[in-house]
């Protein structure tokens, strides 16, 4: 996965820059080559053993490191001459042209405004769920969206969102009597169930629960009482 990434941020013409920055190169300061070995290598280890969606954030500091690895390899052929021809400069000039062209090809891809998954997510429950719904979320995906929209923007705030795998914990369920002070609640415990109990003891709630087909935590669908209310798949790009 990780060597996938590599290729696909920098291309073989930057693995090639890099390669020749870190072996080629001359550096003044070997502190300065140690740190960078050092950034690249530690921040790598926390991306492979950490083993989440949002893992590879922690490869910014390497893609960093790589970066300037390629600088230094751009560097170093930039003055290489066959004769009176400055092959080097004609490399480097292809090494830059192939990195700079990544732009206009991956701009589509990570254009946020052509995901327009969260946006539908967020209309359906505002058009559908009904009023004072407890919305029962339990993964990122359907959970952050809900944050922005009912606590930080005011829309639908008379639904009442509970994050199921938190309400195990004390400190969850202390933040909740703190937000909603409208419902009742379990005494309480350390346990999977306290969540469940809540919705017990407030029958006039109408309830909306997430799920996760195949244990995907991207893949969301929601029903209320009983009826499908969306089904979507937030790894999709767009959409």
């Amino acid at each position: 996965m990780l060597v996938k990434l590599l290729v696909e941020q920098f291309l073989l013409p930057g693995l090639l820059a890099a390669a020749a920055g870190i072996f080629l190169s001359k550096v003044n300061s070997k502190l300065f080559h140690l740190g960078l070995i050092y950034m690249f290598t530690a921040f790598c280890i926390f991306f492979v053993s950490y083993n989440s969606n949002d893992a590879i954030v922690y490869l910014i500091a390497s893609w960093i490191a790589f970066s300037a690895w390629i600088g230094m390899g751009i560097s170093w052929v930039w003055g290489k001459r066959f004769h009176s021809i400055p092959w080097g400069a004609g490399v480097s000039a292809l090494i830059l042209a192939a990195l700079l062209l990544r732009i206009p090809l991956d701009w589509s891809s990570v254009d946020p405004r052509n995901d327009t998954t969260t946006q539908q997510y967020l209309e359906i429950i505002t058009q559908k769920a009904p009023p004072g719904a407890l919305l029962l979320t339990v993964a990122d995906a359907d959970t952050f969206p809900l944050w922005y929209q009912v606590l930080g923007e005011k829309i639908r705030d008379d639904l009442r969102i509970i994050v199921l795998p938190l309400t195990q914990y004390p400190w969850y369920q202390d933040t909740l009597r703190h937000a909603y002070l409208d419902l009742k609640y379990p005494p309480e415990e350390a346990s999977l169930a306290w969540g469940d109990k809540l919705v017990e003891l407030n029958p006039g709630h109408p309830v909306c629960r997430s799920e996760n087909p195949a244990g995907d935590l991207e893949k969301i669908k929601i029903t209320c009482d009983g009826i499908e209310l969306l089904n979507l798949d937030f790894s999709q790009k767009g959409n």
